[in-house]
């Protein structure tokens, strides 16, 4: 006799396999507690498990995950461990764009590249102009 352990997170490959996965693994969690944590309306999330939504982003991702208790990268797309811890800096406006970064798609990361270096990156000052205006 053979004990066959299930616990397929290689090969969970679509957002509804990962769904289901991880709620079996919450005791007492359902899909309309799922759903009102996450402020969405109940058929949204019936069509996350039903395979109707094909992937979830930004911050109904990150929701779902800490609802559920796993890996948001995992969730989102599959890859990595179901369970593993996410790198976050305890603030949640940065933890929050740290997500959005990590979960978007591959040919958008040069333009958030740029846009994040525009924003931070101190102006030069120039003194004043003639009517008093500080130049950049």
């Amino acid at each position: 006799m053979f004990l066959v352990l299930d616990f397929p997170t290689m090969g969970t490959t679509t957002l509804a396999e990962r769904l289901r996965l991880a709620l079996n693994n919450k005791p007492g969690a359902k899909q309309k507690d799922l759903a009102e944590y996450c402020g969405v309306a109940q058929p949204s999330v019936t069509d996350w498990f039903n395979g109707e939504t094909k992937n979830i982003i930004g911050i109904k991702l990150k929701l779902a995950a800490e609802f559920l208790g796993v890996n948001q990268v995992w969730l989102g797309t599959g890859k990595g461990e179901m369970y593993a811890p996410p790198e976050y800096t305890g603030d949640k406006k940065r933890d929050a764009l740290i997500d959005i970064i990590k979960n978007a798609p591959e040919e958008y990361l040069g333009q958030l590249e740029r846009n994040v270096h525009a924003v931070c990156q101190p102006k030069v000052k120039y003194g004043n102009d003639k009517n008093g205006n500080e130049k950049h």
